[in-house]
């Protein structure tokens, strides 16, 4: 009662960030749960993925003005596969981008549907803010983070194993490396 509107105003949305954190972590470990029980069925349609990610990216919106990144989609690729689980798994991939990209750089998301060579792929590349203190393959792993500096930026270090387990129901390999400051997740989309 005898605080001043001001801080009970910064209490409440930080009670309400707290709450919808706590909503995101229970989600992401049921997720993750029925990922590995292995009852989820796809629901297996044809997907443009340019579509499916510039619909992700709208929700970067602000973090992408915040830190001026530009972000570039070259090219298309479809795909088959489930939509819901898809969004979620690049969902993941970029949220991770947004988030650790240096200030004032570019995001590439390339798109490959090559009819000559066969070759259907998606990679993800950004400058990282950060160096991992972990091996790049690791992070693929549950509840592992880059570095202990990301524990000021919300994350339980569960997305890209989520990722992972969406990929391979789907038949897809991906792979993570970081060379020279710059992360890259490709998806072998066959």
């Amino acid at each position: 009662e005898n605080v001043n509107t001001e801080k009970k105003d910064h209490y409440a949305e930080s009670i309400i960030n707290n709450v919808q954190y706590m909503n995101d972590i229970i989600s992401n470990i049921l997720q993750l749960s029925k990922l590995d029980s292995g009852t989820i069925k796809l629901n297996n349609e044809k997907l443009e993925l340019g579509k499916l990610i510039k619909n992700n990216l709208e929700k970067y919106e602000k973090i992408i003005s915040e830190n001026n990144l530009e972000v570039r989609i070259e090219n298309f690729a479809k795909v088959r596969g489930d939509a819901n689980l898809l969004s979620q798994a690049f969902d993941n991939l970029l949220s991770n981008a947004m988030k650790y990209s240096e200030p004032d750089s570019t995001v590439e998301i390339v798109l490959e549907d090559n009819i000559m060579t066969g070759v259907k792929r998606v990679v993800i590349s950004n400058l990282c803010n950060t160096q991992p203190e972990v091996e790049a393959t690791d992070l693929w792993k549950p509840f592992v983070k880059g570095d202990n500096s990301r524990s000021n930026k919300m994350g339980m270090g569960i997305g890209l194993t989520i990722s992972k387990n969406i990929f391979e129901m789907h038949g897809f390999k991906q792979k993570l490396s970081y060379n020279d400051g710059k992360f890259i997740v490709e998806i072998q989309l066959n």
